[in-house]
């Protein structure tokens, strides 16, 4: 035990922790009334802080909606100690870290992560934001704007309006009804309007909020934890205790309520109401909420577990299989939306098109399951499985990562647990509070419900005259939503409720789960000579041998029962996006068939994912089947999968799956439309056009929705027959296996039923079966010698109301070596944060601005994302064009000098070299080479000596060849780009020496392709 000295009011160093986590860690109560928790990662390269703040949108003043988001923004902008605004930024991005931070209902986080040489100068950095803020006026208008851009970029987003929506409903004054984001509109005009100093409010709001006694730090470094309490207390101790005061949510609960019913006042009033939305994607959701109190005080216990987990199965006999049974539903999940004021126990159903027309009976069959759970006694098999798992999953959980690791800040700030339990508070359930469980049950009443359905044929009653004095017009999202009592249908629905009509529909409680692991025994020998890479695994007997390549490597870092396997099926059918297509539908499909009975194995911790075709990161006439966690029950999903597998392929199973294959053909056109008419993010969909026009085999999102628009169950059986016929199969195995136990699961894949004719038509080398998979062939080279080598192609946004414009502006290196591909990277950092500085921070372009390497095998290159909702797409170009020549040519001297140049280097060698923290960050590093055709796992090492001899002079030689080589601009185009900010650029803006060119097919079809050799 550390002797308390005056500068701690509390230690704690017997922390419960997991088996095998080799962390050490030290809780800590400063003077102040600051939580903190330590943690000494002996093995790390990479140091990381977080602080958190018991304070967020709720706590807006009303005539103020954002201005906690707007504190959070003006924080990192300069403080007493350190003046400059960019200091934190440059020395963050000099020394190879990041930081970020976001605000929700109740709290707001501030991050960072950095080598661990330059930890403490950044501690010293970081804590002065909290100690001595400056917020300079002269930043309110810009920052003001970055909020704004930030709302923009969401203004069309379905998530965004119904979690603003579900906010809008609370009862009048209740502090959830704020808009939390902020707008121009909010932090500018209307303040200015009505006199209000937004920089005098904003310093009282951190002077009420910001209190050491409100807020829990946590510091991770390969430090011991005598030096990280130093730290703690240097640097933090100086944040001022206000002795700010919690509010008692339980309490107000009890006494007023967040919600109240529509019957009570029509205005106000949200439950037993229907909220009608139209969303902007093509998509359809109902959300069932019911309200319930804050449950920190039951929080040990996790008695809302019960009630997510029973109502979120997809189990037999679960909401979910009785409704996908029916047609109705592509999705279900339920779990608490935990905002203490005001909770809600959420059920969400994605809706197939059938689900959304006959909505009823989805609302019939999900309230009579709900009312099974209330009626019916605590399930005790239940809780006994909820307990063990729990305890199994803390117990021999993997190492988590530096993020997971700085964010769990929140959930010990929001509860305050016995500095003891830290790590296990919310974690593990040593005994399940099955009184709190009962005392639950009260609110799962539809009378404390509220319904929100948010389907596309909503737009003929909200257009609906008759309606029309009972619209809601929303300002900030600019949008028309409905909330109306519930109607006699839904009302006869309830009144109807009965155990009965539940055993009628075929739902019950689930049943044990056979998945939960029983053998925990480690295989392997840790220490003295051992295996550091995976290699290939000997498969003597295995009748189909020529057609398999497995790698395997047992675990040698992590010490914990868990194992990952990964198996990839490449078909040498030439590749096409018609195959493509059939190779996602045949994923999907599968996905669907066994999930009934693999879900358990999920809930045990047993992971599983089947992906194919256009979902690869590459796109690849492949299938993939991949399993992680605990590996006792592995074998036993995997056989079930491929089981399930061999059915698809089986003439006799196949008519009984075609309602699956239908889900899933639904599911996928409404992906592909979606992501093509209303992306979440507009500067994903540029970057898909990227990849599109330039690497292997991408098809378009046009040719996969035509595809999709023809594709049939018997297409698909037909295709399954073909693909396993003449595949190759390539897998990894890494974990806690011994060598035969990882040929067993190897000879599990490989069975007679699946590959029957796996070798009859095969002549190609395993080498060719993979490019021809990833048709390497396919990627156009570019001639820097060719001026028309300078481009811009163009894509229209195809939302007319999106008023998002993207710009992807990059620079071709040519072909893959591992050299210049580790220049880009190391150029990329020092482009990047030159990039967000100027065009967005100080020019304020978009919300969205990055830089990046890209790795297109064989093509490689380097680009600038940037994404403004304000600026004209000519205007953006123009910026990012002139900054890119700058920042290669003239500036790259003054701005990295040799020394900041050894700086970038050494930061960059600690990224590569940082040691994965638990065995799927491990397998990360190997999966990506398994699937270009090329072996070579140890890469990273590769990596690491080429950055240590490499010299200023090569790196400078290197950028100012880059100079010369062919560019691309790829842009989305706003119909609305025309009325954005263009300053004194014209609409028909054109670089020096591009061309625009309309057609892409056409362009990389007259274009040379990388000749490589099979």
């Amino acid at each position: 035990m550390v002797e308390i000295n005056k500068s701690l009011k509390e230690v704690q160093n017997d922390i419960t922790k997991p088996f095998y986590d080799d962390n050490k860690y030290r809780a800590l109560v400063l003077t102040n009334n600051l939580r903190v928790l330590l943690v000494q990662d002996e093995n790390t390269d990479i140091s990381g802080a977080s602080l958190s703040v018991f304070v967020g949108c709720q706590q807006d003043p009303e005539d103020l909606n954002g201005l906690a988001h707007f504190l959070e923004h003006m924080l990192f902008l300069g403080s007493a100690r350190h003046p400059n605004p960019g200091d934190f930024d440059d020395f963050m991005k000099l020394n190879g870290g990041s930081s970020n931070a976001f605000t929700d209902h109740l709290s707001t986080s501030y991050y960072f992560e950095i080598k661990n040489e330059s930890f403490e100068h950044a501690l010293d950095l970081f804590s002065a934001f909290f100690t001595c803020p400056l917020f300079d006026t002269k930043y309110v208008d810009r920052e003001v704007n970055a909020v704004n851009s930030e709302h923009n970029k969401n203004l069309l987003s379905d998530l965004w309006i119904r979690y603003h929506v579900i906010s809008s409903i609370a009862r009048n004054g209740h502090p959830l009804k704020k808009f939390g984001t902020g707008s121009i509109e909010t932090l500018k005009f209307e303040p200015e309007k009505k006199g209000i100093d937004v920089i005098a409010e904003l310093k009282n709001f951190h002077s009420r909020y910001y209190s050491s006694n409100n807020m829990f730090l946590t510091l991770v470094s390969n430090c011991n934890l005598d030096e990280l309490e130093n730290y703690a207390i240097k640097y933090f101790s100086e944040i001022i205790d206000k002795n700010v005061a919690r509010i008692d949510y339980f309490n107000e609960f009890q006494k007023e309520r967040p919600y109240i019913s529509i019957m009570e006042s029509p205005e106000d009033g949200a439950l037993e109401s229907m909220v009608y939305l139209v969303p902007n994607k093509d998509e359809r959701k109902i959300s069932f909420n019911f309200q319930i109190p804050d449950l920190r005080k039951f929080r040990k216990g996790l008695p809302e577990m019960y009630f997510s987990n029973i109502l979120g199965h997809e189990g037999p006999g679960s909401l979910t299989s009785a409704l996908r049974k029916n047609g109705w539903c592509l999705a279900l999940s339920s779990g608490l939306n935990e905002m203490y004021s005001a909770n809600l126990f959420e059920i969400t159903i994605n809706l197939t098109e059938k689900g959304a027309r006959e909505v009823s009976s989805v609302i019939e069959y999900t309230l009579n399951f709900v009312n099974l759970v209330v009626k019916n006694e605590i399930d005790m098999e239940v809780v006994s499985d909820l307990e063990k798992l729990s305890q199994l999953v803390f117990d021999y959980r993997n190492r988590p990562s530096l993020d997971e690791t700085i964010n769990n800040n929140v959930y010990a700030l929001a509860n305050l647990p016995p500095l003891k339990e830290i790590l296990t508070f919310g974690n593990r359930i040593e005994k399940m509070d099955v009184e709190a469980a009962k005392y639950l049950k009260q609110y799962f009443d539809p009378k404390n419900m509220f319904i929100l359905l948010s389907i596309p044929e909503n737009k003929a009653l909200i257009e609906d005259e008759r309606l029309k004095d009972k619209l809601i017009y929303d300002r900030h999202y600019n949008m028309n939503y409905l909330k109306l009592e519930f109607g006699p249908e839904i009302k006869e629905i309830i009144s109807n409720i009965s155990l009965s009509n539940a055993s009628k529909f075929g739902l019950k409680m689930p049943t044990k789960n056979n998945y939960i692991p029983e053998n925990f025994d480690l295989m392997n020998t840790y220490g003295g000579n051992m295996q550091l890479l995976p290699t290939i695994l000997e498969t003597p007997g295995n009748p189909f041998t020529d057609r398999i390549v497995a790698y395997y490597k047992p675990d040698t870092n992590f010490r914990t029962p868990h194992g990952f396997s990964q198996f990839f099926f490449f078909s040498s059918s030439k590749v096409s996006c018609e195959l493509l297509v059939l190779d996602t539908l045949t994923s999907l499909t599968l996905s669907k068939i066994v999930t009934e009975e693999a879900y358990n194995a999920t809930i045990a911790n047993l992971d599983y994912k089947i992906s194919g075709g256009y979902t690869l990161q590459n796109s690849m006439n492949c299938l993939s089947i991949t399993i992680s966690g605990f590996n006792d029950k592995m074998h036993t999903l995997l056989k079930f999968l491929i089981k399930s597998l061999v059915n698809l392929k089986n003439d006799a199973k196949k008519q009984q799956y075609k309602s699956f294959f239908e889900d899933a053909l639904e599911e996928s056109r409404l992906s592909v439309r979606n992501s093509l008419f209303n992306p979440d993010i507009l500067a994903h969909l540029t970057s898909y056009y990227f990849r599109e026009f330039y690497s292997a085999y991408t098809p378009s999102k046009e040719e996969i929705l035509s595809v999709l628009n023809t594709a049939t169950y018997e297409k698909l059986c037909d295709h399954i027959s073909s693909f396993f016929s003449n595949c190759l199969i390539r897998s990894i195995t890494v974990g806690n296996f011994n060598k035969d136990q990882a040929r067993e699961l190897v000879e599990t894949v490989t069975v007679e039923e699946l590959l029957s004719s796996c070798y009859s038509d095969v002549t190609k080398t395993e080498k060719a079966i993979i490019r021809s998979c990833i048709d390497l062939k396919k990627a156009i080279e570019l001639d820097p010698e060719i001026e028309s080598n300078k481009i811009i192609l163009s894509k229209s946004v195809l939302n007319p109301m999106d008023k998002n414009g993207s710009v992807i502006y990059s620079i071709d290196m040519g072909e893959y070596n591992l050299k210049n591909y580790v220049l880009l990277e190391l150029l990329s950092k020092y482009l990047d944060s030159n990039s967000y500085l100027e065009l967005r921070t100080n020019q304020q372009l978009g919300y969205i601005v990055h830089a990046c390497s890209y790795n297109l095998k064989p093509a490689i290159g380097i680009y600038v994302c940037v994404q403004s909702s304000d600026f004209s797409n000519p205007h953006v170009i123009n910026r990012i064009h002139t900054l890119i020549d700058e920042l290669l040519t003239v500036k790259l001297s003054e701005k990295l000098d040799e020394d900041q140049y050894k700086i970038l280097v050494d930061s960059e060698i600690k990224i590569y070299s940082n040691k994965p923290k638990n065995i799927k960050e491990e397998v990360v590093q190997y999966l990506a080479t398994i699937t270009n055709g090329e072996i070579d796992f140890d890469w990273k090492n590769k990596a690491i000596q080429i950055l240590e001899n490499l010299t200023y002079q090569e790196f400078f030689s290197f950028t100012k060849n880059l100079i010369s080589r062919p560019r691309i601009i790829i842009q989305s185009v706003s119909a609305l780009d025309n009325k954005k900010n263009c300053e004194d650029i014209t609409n028909d803006f054109v670089p020096s020496g591009f061309t625009v060119i309309k057609d892409f097919k056409h362009f990389s079809d007259t274009k040379a392709l990388f000749n490589i050799t099979a």
